[in-house]
């Protein structure tokens, strides 16, 4: 992190270790950063020990209650109590929402005590546009003064209250809503309308290809084949395809099996569901009908949990044609292997975090159980437009997955989340950082 020469990028980029769904937002605006370099609130160099040690025992207590969810009753109990203290409200009916609750307070306590003043203090050398996708940061350079403009970018369909200050209608930080309902929350929680940016999720450049949205069309057309191999969808709405893809986008069979991508979140929960759907899928993979992605991003035991149970299984001798085990040590790194399997995968199963924008894609979702209420919240949205399913019992997928294929549920998914769901926040972001 230089911070003492001109400037070499548009904007600082400042994520936090806090699940994969701010550093990934991050990661797909890395080209507006000096270098093409991220900052992490919570391991950066010359970090004070104090900052780091309250960042890590924050991200240990999210981790530690995430997998401890499954546990049977005293699991539930810990984690609804957690998620209780950052519950989202009701939106209806509409109301004053702007009074801050107890988890806001305590970070402002520590920040008020010098939290993250140490990265504020070095970035003000170079006061380029801060762009956080994650809330402390900005609350941070808003309390120490940061002479340079503060944008923060909402990392799910809904928020909730501790994602503003506690004094939003004096508060200079800039909101970049993803959807609607985010822009509708902000003015409910007390944000000022010229801070409300409604510009859409950051979906990485390659994967749409421009404005155009060349990239995605073309992705898109060879996905609608796999995914309706009978044609169910795609001979019905021929016209409205034609027009909203493009003949020369339409009807080109991949050269690839129908493929599935199941995504671990960055806590390891649910990673056991991935070999769950390994094993109804088995006879498939080895036929060479489906292909299989574990994403176990940069967690090596997960990728180990995988490849020792994977031994056992009929179709080992497929690893790395017909079933893969993506990751590696580096986030950012996965990041990118992450977005080049979203341009090959015709199915996106994951619990519905941040991944639900890659929708937007053209990728249907299959979501699995939420976990916390911002899920909760991603998934209902999901649900409203289209592009999200529910999946049947797991140990059964081998079943009902090809009847929702020959019926062609799985084609009208992805083309209502290219509809409906935002595709061009980066595009929106560049703008704004470029005025």
């Amino acid at each position: 992190m230089n911070t003492k020469t001109k400037n070499t990028g548009a904007a600082w980029i400042i994520s936090a270790s806090m699940g994969y769904g701010h550093e990934r937002t991050a990661h797909n605006l890395r080209h507006l950063a000096p270098d093409q370099a991220i900052i992490n609130a919570n391991d950066y160099p010359d970090i004070p020990e104090s900052d780091a040690q309250k960042w890590t025992n924050d991200r240990r207590g999210y981790e530690a209650i995430s997998r401890i969810k499954k546990i049977p009753l005293v699991g539930d109990a810990i984690f609804g109590s957690m998620d209780h203290l950052q519950k989202i409200d009701t939106f209806y009916p509409q109301r004053d929402q702007s009074a801050p609750n107890l988890i806001l307070r305590h970070i402002y306590h520590r920040l008020y005590g010098g939290w993250n003043k140490a990265l504020i203090q070095k970035l003000s050398n170079n006061p380029l546009p801060m762009i956080c996708t994650f809330f402390t940061p900005a609350f941070a350079a808003e309390v120490w003064k940061y002479p340079g403009d503060i944008y923060c970018i909402v990392t799910d369909s809904d928020m909730a209250r501790h994602w503003v200050p506690l004094e939003p209608i004096t508060s200079r930080i800039q909101y970049l809503a993803p959807t609607d309902r985010v822009a509708e929350r902000l003015r409910l929680y007390g944000v000022q309308e010229k801070n409300i940016h409604l510009v859409g999720y950051p979906l990485p450049q390659d994967n749409i290809g421009g404005k155009s949205e060349k990239s995605l069309k073309r992705d898109l057309g060879s996905r609608l084949f796999n995914l309706d191999p009978e044609q169910a969808f795609l001979s019905k709405y021929q016209h409205t395809l034609r027009f909203h893809i493009g003949e020369q986008y339409l009807f080109n069979p991949p050269a690839r099996p129908m493929t599935i991508l199941y995504s671990v979140g960055g806590a390891g929960a649910q990673k056991e569901m991935g070999l769950q759907i390994a094993k109804s899928l088995e006879a498939d993979i080895k036929a060479g009908k489906i292909q299989l992605v574990l994403s176990a991003g940069n967690r090596k035991e997960i990728a180990e949990y995988y490849h020792d149970n994977l031994k056992h299984m009929s179709f080992y001798s497929h690893l790395g044609r017909h079933i893969h085990i993506l990751y590696h040590e580096s986030k950012h790194e996965y990041f990118t292997l992450f977005n080049e399997w979203m341009r090959k995968v015709d199915i996106l199963w994951t619990k519905p975090s941040e991944l639900s924008f890659y929708a937007g894609l053209g990728i249907p979702i299959l979501m699995a159980p939420s976990l916390g209420t911002q899920e909760d919240a991603n998934r209902r949205w999901l649900k409203a437009i289209g592009a999200g399913i529910t999946p049947e019992d797991v140990q059964y997928t081998h079943l009902w997955l090809w009847d929702w294929l020959r019926a062609g549920y799985l084609a009208k998914a992805a083309f209502e989340g290219f509809l409906y769901a935002p595709k061009m926040g980066v595009y929106e972001i560049e703008k704004m950082i470029q005025k």
